[in-house]
């Protein structure tokens, strides 16, 4: 597999999207129909998003004051980091060094204590892959901003699209749910990766990954389609990245298994659901699976310039 593909891996871990043959370029949606006593919302987010501003604009604003539950992906409290935790460390006594070589590790060593201020000591039992996410999310946050983008975070992760809605629903007293396990995400996010594949992807994004040209000029298409909801654009530019089972694992197979969780929790009671927004469009996207079933869907005005 292409090192490109798994970089691509990287941006779908904090920022999947694609697109939408429903109506107009939208992220934003309104779920009606089929019995529901009260609407419930759907937000496409790029997990990097700042979303500190979101309830600013009436259109979101209304649609979450006036949801009593609050969906995301995975629900952000301690115990989900606590199984985020253990699940990042490699089984047994591996560790890095025992899957780079010492040149290798070296690099990988400065690198860390360029970004974090840290070494590898610390982190030196942690899956390759997330330390690869990790420098890849960093890296993309600080091109963004060195072009004066504030829209995007960087490392203050209160500040995320799905962390901060997610804080801001539990402190104004709603329920909080998930639609999948941190155990689940992290299987779909990895596939079938072998510990070594992941080092040397890992190793290969320090030698000279963060320089690509081609990879700056990808990032910064993809947060300008984002930005614009040019959702047909997002889904030229991931799919060209990924192969049938790389779709299946992180779009098709997890769509399927939150439908029925969330028609169950959207016919008890009033919800706004936040999910990456690949997940929205397509054949087997949530957008034509819960018109499929019998829903209404509204696209509702949302700016992310």
């Amino acid at each position: 597999m292409k090192r490109t593909t798994f970089w691509w891996l990287g941006c779908v871990f904090v920022w999947i999207t694609l697109w939408t043959q429903v109506a107009q370029a939208q992220v934003f949606w309104k779920i009606t129909g089929k019995g529901l006593q009260q609407p419930s919302y759907l937000l496409g987010s790029m997990h990097v998003y700042d979303g500190s501003r979101l309830l600013e604009q009436a259109a979101v604003k209304q649609a979450f004051d006036s949801s009593s539950v609050f969906v995301g992906e995975l629900e952000m409290n301690s115990s989900a980091m606590f199984e985020l935790f253990a699940e990042m460390v490699m089984p047994g006594d591996t560790t890095l060094q025992d899957l780079l070589s010492q040149e290798e590790y070296q690099r990988v060593d400065r690198y860390m204590q360029e970004k974090m201020g840290v070494g590898l000591g610390f982190f030196g039992r942690m899956r390759p892959i997330f330390l690869y996410f990790l420098f890849t999310t960093i890296d993309e946050a600080e091109r963004m901003q060195a072009q004066g983008d504030s829209s995007f975070s960087s490392m203050n992760v209160d500040g995320l699209m799905d962390v901060y809605l997610q804080r801001t629903a539990r402190e104004a007293g709603k329920e909080v749910r998930a639609l999948e396990t941190v155990r689940e995400q992290i299987q779909a996010l990895t596939g079938s990766m072998s510990l070594q594949e992941q080092a040397r992807t890992l190793a290969d994004y320090v030698k000279n990954g963060s320089t690509q040209k081609s990879d700056k000029q990808k990032a910064l298409q993809l947060v300008e389609a984002y930005k614009k909801q040019d959702l047909k654009r997002m889904a030229k530019l991931l799919r060209e990245n990924f192969d049938e089972q790389q779709y299946r694992l992180l779009i098709v197979e997890r769509n399927r298994r939150w439908l029925p969780k969330m028609e169950a929790i959207m016919q008890k009671a009033p919800a706004f659901f936040v999910v990456g927004a690949g997940h929205l469009v397509g054949e087997e996207g949530l957008l034509v699976q819960l018109q499929r079933l019998g829903y209404r869907l509204e696209p509702l005005p949302l700016k992310l310039e």
